[in-house]
């Protein structure tokens, strides 16, 4: 609701101000307890009739005023506390209105029930604004709305019909609330001590807040807060209708009403049109000196700019040529080999990427894939996936007096073990997935590295299925700490079954909201029965229709092994 500035220099007279406001206030109260009589030899009937009618309708005229500076300035903030505020006194301002036309004194027209009438809207008009003041508290200041304004308006006029139908209709069930000569019934009382602790646990919530940010905007605002207190606390001391409480209640009213409108008044319209022409002023003063200062710029920043395209030139060769490497590394879009298939989409977010894949052959059984995300982007993530395309290229090992084909979880052991002997920095690590199909049993065995993106098999039969096994622990360098077990995980496919690999940048892709896991398995089911080639062509028409592939935060990879026999 309020710009927040921080002005700490008027930090400890902003807090005088609002200790001078209550001191102020509850001598003026006592005052007018030990003057109360003489006041009211003083005062006639005419003058309080007067006083009570242009007060209130100064009242109605602020709390309009306030609704139009909050309603009208929405779309510049889009402040949730703004547009609560606001329709709180359009609400009261109608209700208020409806006050005064039951205010027998002046209107012959009102009914034999009009004073029960008047407290009530008084009581509901307080409520309401004070409600929205207390909603406007425990509001965070910068929580924004983006639903069209005429939307609140309409809600509030609903709410304000709504009001008016049901104190229509139940009016004579309503509890008296004010017995002529004695003031304010036990009911009155309730909701004037209701709203001002409403009142109280809001300034104090603001007063919060002005701590925080020492801005004098919102002590200014709390004392209007203050002024509110002080409304209800002088209309629970009246005694009938011609009481000096009465007056000084309405006093009370149109001061703090008008202190909240020069405050938002001051918040979102004089400070930032303040602002703005203090930023034009400064903008003139700048180009009365700007040719000189741009001609002597110019020349120095031409001369560094020359030095900068050529080590910009180099270092873009350098990564080309890095690029070039890593990609030469990279299998084909689409490989076959006899028994399996593998189609795959590659789209890094940098000109390198900290995405690898491949799949090859181990022997004529055997074809190994895996697919690995490396921390970060660019060129240090770029040269750790062609150590991990070196490293992982191990096939056999040597046990019990023989060679044979190494397990995944082997693989990943000596992967670790690798890693952590060589000098990568120690902030960089690698989550992977490594597996191995062997085409006679039609086994895909398999084992995880902390990939936080599982497995996904699409049968044309069976659907599709996650298959989030133990992920295992990354490899990062705490192998002088912990030393992992890494298991082996195995699945069947039968011919048509596939395997989808990716990494988070598929299912973390950003725009207005998250391109999550539900969405591409949704889009899996009803397309289950397609082949390799068509699904991942599928997938990245879905993709691309939700986020343009020029604005990435992260690579994307993934493939799909396919069994053909």
């Amino acid at each position: 609701m309020l710009k927040i500035e921080k002005i700490d220099h008027l930090y400890d007279r902003n807090l005088l101000y609002l200790i001078y406001t209550v001191l102020l206030c509850v001598i003026l109260i006592l005052l007018l307890n030990v003057t109360e009589e003489l006041t009211h030899n003083i005062l006639s009937k005419d003058t309080y009739e007067i006083l009570h009618f242009f007060s209130d309708l100064l009242s109605i005229f602020v709390s309009f005023s306030v609704f139009a500076v909050l309603y009208y300035t929405y779309e510049e903030f889009n402040s949730l506390r703004n547009i609560i505020l606001s329709q709180a006194f359009l609400i009261t301002g109608i209700l208020e209105v409806f006050y005064l036309f039951f205010y027998k004194e002046i209107f012959s027209f009102t009914p034999k029930d009009a004073l029960q009438y008047e407290i009530l809207f008084w009581l509901l008009s307080r409520l309401i604004m004070t409600s929205g003041i207390f909603t406007t508290s425990i509001i965070e200041k910068r929580k924004k709305v983006y639903i069209k304004k005429e939307v609140f308006l309409f809600s509030s006029l609903v709410i304000t019909s709504i009001f008016l139908l049901i104190t229509s209709f139940t009016f004579s069930y309503i509890p008296q609330l004010v017995n002529v000569g004695q003031g304010p019934t036990i009911y009155s009382l309730l909701i004037e001590y209701l709203i001002i602790s409403l009142l109280l646990i809001a300034s104090f919530t603001y007063i919060k807040e002005y701590f925080l940010y020492k801005n004098k905007l919102i002590c200014i605002f709390v004392i209007a807060l203050i002024l509110g207190v002080f409304t209800e606390v002088s209309y629970t001391l009246f005694s009938n209708l011609y009481d000096i409480y009465i007056i000084i209640a309405h006093f009370f009213k149109v001061l703090s009403y008008y202190v909240i409108f020069h405050t938002l008044f001051l918040a979102n319209i004089k400070m930032p049109y303040r602002k703005l022409e203090n930023m034009k002023n400064k903008v003139d003063d700048y180009a009365h000196n700007l040719e000189d200062l741009v001609n002597e710029k110019t020349e120095k920043l031409v001369k560094a700019n020359l030095r900068l395209q050529n080590v910009n030139k180099k270092m873009i060769a350098d990564i080309e040529a890095a690029k070039s490497i890593q990609q030469a590394l990279l299998p084909n879009k689409s490989v076959k080999y006899k028994g399996v298939s593998f189609y795959s989409e590659y789209i890094p977010c940098e000109r390198l990427s900290g995405d690898f894949f491949n799949y090859f052959k181990i022997d004529e059984e055997n074809i190994a894939a895996y697919i690995v995300d490396v921390s970060g982007h660019g060129l240090s993530a770029a040269m750790l996936t062609i150590f991990l395309d070196r490293s992982l290229r191990i096939k056999e090992g040597y046990y019990g007096g023989k060679y044979s084909i190494l397990e995944p979880k082997e693989v990943l052991t000596i992967l670790y073990e690798v890693f952590n002997n060589s000098n990568f920095p120690d902030e960089t690590h690698i989550v992977m997935i490594y597996g191995i199909y062997n085409i006679r049993t039609k086994t895909f065995k398999y084992s995880s590295a902390g990939h936080n993106c599982p497995l996904i098999k699409i049968s044309e039969n069976n659907g599709v299925e996650i298959l989030d096994e133990n992920r295992g622990f990354p490899i990062c360098k705490l192998g002088k700490f912990y030393k992992p077990t890494y298991k082996n995980y195995e699945i069947n496919l039968n011919k048509n079954d596939k395997l989808l690999f990716f990494t988070d940048g598929l299912t973390e892709l950003k725009n207005r909201e998250i391109y999550t896991l539900e969405k591409l398995l949704h889009l899996l089911k009803n397309n289950k029965n397609l082949d390799s080639e068509e699904l991942i062509k599928l997938i990245s028409k879905d993709l691309f229709k939700y986020k343009n592939p020029n604005f990435l935060e992260d690579d994307i990879t993934f493939f799909i092994m396919e069994s053909t026999l």
